[in-house]
């Protein structure tokens, strides 16, 4: 006996390409965050790992997430917290610079007013709340939008930087069942977003400092090489300053003072994504002059470098640029999320704030034309 099934639904994906890899499907290694799996070429062919093995994750403290059926859970200390993002329907690393809340008993929301610090210019605090009821901000604020609600929060910017405390009032209406009131500077760190709530008992979260595995990282070339993921960064609020968090930090041998990032900048308009490939440590002279505006949360972002060809490349979003000068570096680690340790830029970690749900990795380095198409996978 013999049943045919037939469809009017058109197939976009194969069993090959489950992963979504439409073009260059050559890689070396492909870790899928959303799906939970990793492959890495082992010869002609590839093997699986336990997406486990594929990433390290260091944060010194517990951190919160949503898994994909809306429920909030808990990981513990250096245990890498793969999120959903309910508006995209994907899951992703998350990777969140360190915060604090600055407000008393977040479990039980009441008005009060609070000393925040505001010894640096570029500072900005952003209000979060859980609950069907609102909390709005006053004080040495200017700017503030409209009152924090479920699902979204309010921003403003502290008015009187570098006097060392700023006094900013939380006024609470209705039923808000927990709120969280976090100072974020701008061109230094990851810009004027909220964070994941803090767990219970967490004052402070720690920054996550995410990097692949060495079982991944041996699949990148030494001399050559392209990195592409898929990055959405969590919404930022309206805002007058700008900041300039990483996406990658291929890092230096040595003392890790050295290597190429990519980055990206988000303008005062909130509408520009700027992705910009430099080298720093004892080579600078290799670094890109133009960059690549992209007004979206939603991007793919590749970098490919040749130490033979003095050539590095970006893309992001199908855009490309690229930047020629004297520069050589043997990569050591690839770090996620972020502009390497804070030895390795003047500015520090700065962590992107979203979530990561796909990276490729190439041990060749890709043309221009390649490297744009490449960064357009993951696109609607």
């Amino acid at each position: 006996m013999t049943i045919l099934f037939r469809s009017k639904n058109k197939a976009t994906r194969s069993l090959g390409n489950i992963y979504g890899v439409t073009r260059s499907p050559d890689y070396s290694a492909l870790i899928d965050f959303n799906l939970g799996a990793c492959r890495v070429r082992s010869g002609e062919s590839y093997i699986d790992l336990p997406i486990g093995d594929a990433v390290v994750c260091e944060r010194a403290t517990p951190g919160e997430y949503l898994d994909k059926n809306g429920v909030v859970r808990v990981a513990g200390s250096n245990v890498p917290r793969i999120s959903y993002f309910p508006e995209y329907g994907l899951s992703g690393l998350l990777i969140e610079p360190e915060r604090t809340n600055h407000l008393n008993n977040p479990l039980s929301p009441v008005t009060q007013t609070v000393s925040v610090p505001s010894a640096a210019a570029n500072l900005y605090v952003v209000l979060t709340v859980e609950g069907t009821g609102s909390a709005a901000m006053s004080g040495d604020i200017s700017g503030a939008t409209p009152p924090a609600i479920s699902g979204r929060s309010q921003g403003a910017v502290l008015v009187n930087p570098g006097s060392g405390t700023s006094s900013v009032t939380v006024t609470v209406t209705g039923n808000v069942t927990r709120f969280q009131l976090e100072v974020a500077n701008g061109g230094s760190a990851s810009g004027p977003h909220a964070t994941s709530f803090m767990p219970s008992g967490v004052t402070t979260r720690a920054e996550d400092r995410c990097r692949i595995s060495d079982a991944v990282f041996s699949r990148l070339g030494s001399g050559k090489g392209t990195i592409v993921g898929h990055f959405i960064d969590t919404l930022r609020t309206p805002n007058p300053v700008t900041s300039a968090p990483g996406y990658f930090a291929l890092l230096n041998s040595g003392a890790l003072s050295g290597g190429l990032h990519l980055r990206r900048a988000v303008s005062p308009s909130n509408t520009q994504v700027i992705a910009n490939a430099v080298t720093q440590g004892a080579n600078t002279s290799a670094k890109q002059a133009t960059a690549v505006i992209i007004g979206s949360r939603d991007t793919t972002a590749a970098l490919s470098y040749d130490n033979a060809g003095q050539i590095m490349r970006s893309a992001v979003n199908g855009v490309g640029t690229e930047a020629t000068g004297a520069y050589s570096f043997t990569p050591t680690q690839l770090y996620l999320g972020g502009r390497g340790p804070s030895n390795f830029t003047s500015g520090g970690w700065r962590g992107f704030g979203g979530i990561l749900t796909s990276l490729l990795i190439y041990n060749r380095a890709m043309e221009a034309d390649e490297l744009a198409a490449v960064s357009r996978l993951w696109q609607a």
